[in-house]
């Protein structure tokens, strides 16, 4: 035995007994088996029994490669919920799907609400609303324009339940009005109800939402005018507010309401009385006093009290000076009584200051009930609940302050809209009345012909059951593709497996928790969606990868899984929702280090000091607005900015003097602008200017939007999208420093592969975004966010399921192999 050769191999000895006890299952503990069964070898420490055949050459893995046994080697790992063959019999969305309105008896809320994200997926606009029989209206002899803004109203649904009450009462002219009504000791009150339990809000919220839809349908579907319909959203703008009194709490009201009226019934007889004793002082001064003629400007003169004394007056202001001097007067009658000098006609003209602070204090205690009143109907999913959680567009319409709104429901009432086809399509139209046809290609991302790795640790994955363990995911599922194909199988098994072993190595996260845990799931064309090169799906926590158009796009994948899922892991309020990406908003994060590094991201991804191209019109009555607007002489400083610059400088400095700081354009701003482009472009009337006058931006957010035209909204140019192709540009540059490659992780974050396009940072800005991704995942290492998440097991079951077990066959076979010993270091 060598004492220095094996005390070289202490360390080696101690990884690879490690790796034995951590191994999840049977196979990966045999297989770590046998690399420690090598060592002890080479320290001279294992001698087998003669019929013991266990090395990496000869040992037997268990699996079958006949595709049609149940031990196939590229079969599925397990069940991985919400694929697109288990979503399809779902009740709701079948019920959707036959166009019915989906009622709160229809769903079972407590299966649904077991899986928050699942509930998310379901609680829907696309699946709740049914259709709106619009031909019903029509032959019930309803009106056409009534029945185009009953579609403007279903439109302004939110697509899924607003829940965010705080919100509503910031931005709702309904809610701030209950903020107005309260004190500052009851807005704070109000505001901390709101505060916290997201997911509790949420849950909710979604039952409102249900509850809100359907009661829409019933009370405006009916509506044959317009102005019985305005009436009715009238009346739901007051219900969204509308005081919920209990029982319980009638009582209290009642009385409350009664000591009020007692009050404000004692302060006016007081006040009378108050009044009729200075009306006696003023009949006999007036008696007593040499009083003028009436003046013609002022009419007649009054006696008032100044200074101890009655005396005549004429002029302005009768009441104000009367009422001073009868202050004046009843002090010193009465100089046991405070008089408040503030005037509260509305209450009573003379009023002691401790009549009006017993009436604010009555007030207040009124209001305050009313206030938990409204409160409480903001949190009762059939109350006030039910409107709020219809999203803001359609606070805005049943507020009536929505411009576009309001102008449609007059010219509705003016039978402008008189046109069922506005509402009554036909079959080869879409919802907007166009006709269907072959939409509009876009930009997509380019595929590899031909896949390279180069360099990297050696990874030998010989099944899908070995990919799931070796890096944690909860499962792998795959399509039919797979069970007919095992060379395609074993190549993107062993491709995606290289991979995940590569992203390990760049973003310095142990490869078995790269998945966190067995709670990721990864999918091998088995979900895929057309056209799709490979998606993530927030929902259900799956990465899938085409079966021919996937490769290259693991790593992009990868990050949308941790910029969505991050927040939850890491236990934050509200982080919980498929809608929930990072790099879109990490606000919810607070004073987080890791909310500093994605706002980090952020910038460097988005700010700079490129302009982005806009359109001008040239008509001519804009140039005649111009040639008035902006003088020979005499000029203002707007009209000195426009005569002395170009076009493109003068729009930029109109921008600089009128935006204050405000990214919100008023129409004169806008006007201001468009006078100085037509002023510069005079000869051009009838034709459309181009100027690099957009918001200033960096290149690669402003070469994204370019990337989004011909869409119908943004896609490329979405923070969460651009931050995922940048995050393929950081795996790309780091891989080529260590002079290596992995087409299947990322390919294609190369601006020279794109005719006319820039998809990926480049130059300085691209330096800049990789220095801040490696700022960001050092954040990750350091705050253990994927550790303490592993950690804390029960949190992480509670979010994605519990993790399968280690079965007593597994931990038998385990024990054969090493004669129920264990081994400690």
């Amino acid at each position: 035995m060598d004492i220095k050769n094996n005390l070289s191999k202490i360390k080696e000895l101690q990884e690879a007994t490690a790796e034995v006890q951590a191994a999840a299952d049977a196979v990966s503990r045999i297989k770590a088996s046998a690399r420690l069964i090598e060592v002890l070898k080479s320290m001279g420490l294992y001698n087998p029994p003669a019929d013991t055949a266990i090395n990496g050459a000869d040992l037997d893995d268990g699996y079958s490669d006949n595709v049609n046994d149940d031990n196939y080697r590229y079969a599925d790992t397990g069940y991985i919920a919400g694929s697109q063959k288990e979503k399809v019999g779902k009740r709701i969305k079948q019920l959707a799907k036959d166009g019915h309105t989906v009622k709160s008896t229809d769903i079972e809320w407590d299966e649904i609400e077991a899986d928050e994200l699942f509930a998310e997926d379901v609680i829907q606009k696309k699946n709740i609303l049914g259709d709106i029989d619009y031909q019903a209206m029509k032959d019930a002899g309803g009106d056409a324009g009534t029945a185009f803004i009953i579609q403007k109203v279903f439109a302004s649904i939110a697509p899924q339940p607003h829940w965010d009450i705080t919100y509503f009462l910031k931005n709702s002219n309904r809610g701030r009005s209950i903020l107005r009504s309260a004190n500052l000791e009851q807005t704070a009150a109000i505001i901390e109800t709101f505060d916290g339990d997201t997911s509790g809000q949420k849950r909710l919220a979604r039952k409102a939402y249900v509850t809100g839809i359907n009661t829409l349908k019933e009370r405006i579907s009916n509506k044959t005018d317009v102005r019985s319909l305005v009436k009715e959203l009238k009346e739901i703008s007051q219900e969204m507010i509308g005081a919920q009194i209990s029982t319980d709490d009638m009582n209290g009201f009642l009385q409350a309401e009664k000591a009020l009226d007692n009050h404000l019934e004692a302060i006016r007889d007081q006040s009378k009385k108050f009044e009729a004793e200075y009306q006696q002082a003023e009949l006999e001064a007036e008696k007593n006093l040499d009083m003028p003629k009436p003046s013609k400007k002022y009419g007649a003169a009054i006696p008032i009290y100044v200074k101890g004394k009655f005396e005549p007056y004429v002029g302005q202001s009768h009441y104000y000076n009367r009422r001073k001097g009868m202050l004046e007067w009843l002090k010193e009658q009465h100089p046991d009584v405070s008089f408040s000098t503030t005037n509260n006609s509305h209450i009573a003209s003379v009023l002691s200051v401790q009549s009006l602070a017993k009436y604010k204090e009555l007030h207040d205690d009124l209001e305050g009930i009313v206030i938990d009143g409204r409160v409480a109907g903001l949190k009762d999913p059939n109350a006030g609940l039910a409107w709020v959680s219809l999203g803001e567009r359609f606070w805005n319409i049943v507020e009536f302050t929505s411009s576009s709104f309001v102008k449609h429901a007059n010219k509705a009432l003016n039978k402008r809209y008189d046109d069922w086809g506005l509402t009554i399509k036909e079959a080869n139209t879409d919802s907007k009345g166009k006709s269907k046809g072959k939409t509009k290609s876009t930009f997509e991302l380019a595929v590899a012909d031909k896949l390279i790795r180069k360099g990297g640790r050696e990874v030998n994955v010989n099944s899908t059951e070995e990919l799931k363990n070796t890096f944690g995911f909860r499962d792998i599922q795959s399509g039919n593709w797979v069970l007919k194909d095992k060379a395609i199988a074993k190549f993107h098994v062993e491709s995606a497996a290289a991979a995940m072993m590569d992203l390990s190595d760049i973003v310095g996260i142990d490869a078995q928790s790269l998945a966190f845990g067995g709670r990721l799931a990864l999918a091998l064309g088995a979900r895929g969606r057309k056209g799709a090169a490979a998606h993530y799906e927030p929902r259900a926590r799956i990465i899938n990868i085409s079966k021919m158009k996937g490769g290259g796009s693991l790593g992009h994948e990868w990050f949308h899984a941790i910029d969505n899922i991050l927040a939850e892991v890491m236990d934050v309020d509200g982080g919980t929702s498929a809608g929930l990406f990072l790099s879109k908003d990490s606000s919810i994060l607070g004073d987080r280090p890791l909310n500093a590094a994605f706002n980090k991201l952020r910038s460097a991804m988005l700010e700079g000091d490129i302009r982005a191209p806009e359109s001008f019109d040239i008509t001519e009555s804009l140039v005649k607005i111009a040639k008035l607007n902006v003088p020979d002489s005499n000029l203002s400083k707007l009209q000195s900015i426009i005569k002395n610059n170009d076009a493109t400088q003068a729009v930029i400095k109109i921008d600089e003097l009128l935006t204050r700081g405000s990214s919100k354009r008023s129409k004169n701003h806008t006007l201001w602008r468009k006078v100085a482009v037509a002023y510069h472009n005079q000869d051009k009337v009838g034709e459309t200017i181009t100027l690099d006058t957009g918001e200033p931006s960096s290149s690669f957010y402003a070469e994204s939007k370019k990337l989004d035209e011909g869409r119908s909204k943004p896609y490329w140019s979405t923070t969460l999208e651009m931050a995922a192709r940048a995050f393929q540009a950081f795996l790309e540059d780091s891989l080529a420093k260590q002079d290596r490659q992995n087409d299947y992780l990322s390919y294609g974050a190369n601006n020279a592969l794109y005719k006319n396009h820039n998809a990926y940072p480049d130059g300085v800005e691209r330096e800049k975004i990789n220095a801040v991704f490696t700022e960001l995942f050092k954040v990750i290492k350091d705050e253990r966010i994927f550790e303490n998440a592993m950690a804390d097991e029960a949190m992480m079951d509670a979010i994605f399921g519990a993790k399968s077990v280690l079965f007593d066959d597994e931990q038998a076979e385990l024990n054969s192999l090493f004669g129920g010993n264990e081994y400690h270091w």
